[in-house]
């Protein structure tokens, strides 16, 4: 099999993929962050 040189996307799935890489990116950077627990009574006030 040769190897994959390019592929041809339709513009609307060009920017979707591009969306799906920006929304990795940031869920990958709240990963890193620690978690934070409230109580619902507490969540609810504010």
């Amino acid at each position: 099999m040769a190897d994959l040189q390019g592929i041809i996307l339709n513009l609307k799935d060009y920017q979707r993929l591009l969306e799906r890489l920006e929304d990795l990116k940031v869920l990958k950077e709240m990963r890193k962050k620690t978690l934070k627990f409230s109580k619902l009574e507490e969540f609810l006030h504010n």
